[in-house]
């Protein structure tokens, strides 16, 4: 039977890749359960490690794309005060 923590993993390192913002936290949670999900694996000898481990890759593509999809905003906002113009699409 599968590791139902590792399953967990790997969907929040889904949510933290496809959910802007709030994918941070979940990329964060991801990681955490595949961690925690590995060691339950190796201890208890069950399956789904490549589930924990799919999890784990994913929850650290979703923290990177997260964190750069964050950067990407402040550098806008940071040349858009500089120039004293607002996109109006944003401000919808």
């Amino acid at each position: 039977m599968t590791n139902n923590k590792a399953i967990t993993a790997l969907t929040l390192g889904i949510m933290a890749i496809v959910i802007p913002i709030i994918g941070l936290f979940c990329a964060i949670a991801g990681i955490y359960y595949s961690r925690v999900s590995l060691k339950e694996i190796k201890t208890k000898d069950e399956a789904g490690m490549n589930v924990a481990i799919a999890g784990l890759v994913c929850s650290i593509g979703g923290i990177i794309m997260q964190l750069l999809y964050i950067l990407l905003i402040i550098a806008y906002f940071a040349v858009m005060s500089f120039t004293n113009q607002v996109s109006p699409s944003l401000l919808i």
